[in-house]
């Protein structure tokens, strides 16, 4: 990118950098502290970009951190093709179209209202109006620009409230069983957003049952995924 003349980087980053926080919304100045590899990796690149900045004034990068990226286009012609998801809504795409016996719930003990776990889940093309946003801010920004942002909605769901609006939109029954906590899970993960919103004027917009529609136009266009 140096060679080239490039020194505008917006980075997909990842709320899984976050050290565990009880009860109250993520903001950029909470304690790091990723609790599995994929936080860790990510925290490890956000490193590395801190070090560009430091050393090289005339970049300008941009950190986004997503909270819980769900959906699909609304065409129903792009959409995600898991083979094993590990994510919440593909796998109850899977159930729905009956790649899965079953959608697995770990844990129901959880200090949740309903005890499963809950998360900020935040529709593609708000995602992807994030990131429309934040380069359009770096564009406009002088070098030795660093910004980091949540992306989020501010608004948690848990498992079994993402399972009943699916089932809504889709009109699907999903069967679940409740299985032990996995290590590294966490009660309750929610965005505060605030940053983005006055930084760049960016919100989101959609709700989880226009994702959930989304998701299940795609799935159910291709319920064996791009295969």
């Amino acid at each position: 990118m140096t060679v080239s003349g490039v020194k505008c980087f917006v980075f997909s980053s990842s709320a899984t950098v976050y050290a565990p926080k009880p009860e109250s919304k993520i903001n950029e100045t909470d304690p790091l502290g990723p609790s599995n590899p994929y936080g860790q990796t990510k925290l490890m690149i956000e490193q590395i970009l801190k070090d560009v900045y430091i050393a090289d004034n005339s970049w300008k990068i941009s950190i986004l951190r997503y909270f819980n990226p769900v959906g699909a286009h609304p065409s129903g012609l792009i959409g995600e093709s898991p083979d094993q998801p590990n994510n919440l809504l593909p796998v109850i795409q899977h159930v729905a179209v009956g790649r899965k016996k079953c959608l697995q719930v770990y844990g129901n003990d959880w200090e949740t209202p309903d005890g499963t776990g809950v998360r900020d889940y935040l529709h593609v093309d708000d995602l992807a109006s994030g990131h429309l946003a934040a380069l359009k801010k770096l564009l406009d920004a002088p070098g030795g620009t660093l910004l980091i942002h949540n992306l989020g909605t501010g608004r948690g769901y848990s498992v079994l409230e993402l399972k009943r609006v699916f089932e809504e939109v889709s009109g699907q029954p999903i069967p679940h069983e409740v299985v032990g906590r996995r290590p590294g899970d966490l009660a309750c993960v929610v965005a505060d957003p605030t940053l983005a919103e006055n930084d760049f004027n960016w919100k989101a917009t959609r709700t989880i049952e226009e994702a959930c529609r989304s998701a299940w136009r795609w799935q159910s266009s291709n319920p064996q995924g791009y295969a």
